[in-house]
């Protein structure tokens, strides 16, 4: 009985199922510009907070356990200065 029925059923013409699909398209579009967004804004804060974690354990080294020798303090924060540049 449904087969039926489904034959008397007006379909959707070819105007409405390409502005079905442009509609879409568009949704799908703004919903990747959104999240582009959001991913860079998440990247921008872990950069933050990754430097601003990294600076603050360099001067906890450099105040605490560090050498009072000043050849020994440079040959100690060596590494701090070398790291960023890898």
């Amino acid at each position: 009985m449904g087969g039926f029925l489904s034959k008397w059923r007006a379909k959707p013409s070819t105007v409405e199922v390409l502005e079905k699909i442009e509609k879409e398209i568009l949704s799908l579009e703004e919903f990747r510009e959104k999240n582009q967004r959001l991913q860079k804004l998440w990247v921008g804060r872990l950069l933050l907070y990754s430097s601003v974690l990294y600076l603050v354990t360099c001067l906890v080294v450099y105040l605490w356990c560090l050498p009072d020798e000043w050849t020994a303090r440079l040959i100690m924060t060596l590494p701090f200065f070398a790291f960023p540049l890898m």
